[in-house]
């Protein structure tokens, strides 16, 4: 879980650089995504896990 955790902030981190063209408005849209997509993935183990232990 830390390895995806460590490549999630590489990319976050490398994403504005590796972009040719950086626009705030872009940047914004990808991390509510990312953000989203976070939030799902914590419901999702709460769902199966009620424990937390994931």
């Amino acid at each position: 879980m830390k390895k995806l955790y460590a490549l999630m902030v590489v990319t976050l981190l490398l994403l504005p650089i590796a972009n040719s063209s950086p626009s705030k408005v872009d940047a914004k849209q990808y991390y509510a995504k990312v953000e989203n997509l976070e939030n799902q993935k914590q419901f999702y183990r709460m769902m199966v896990d009620p424990g937390g232990g994931g």
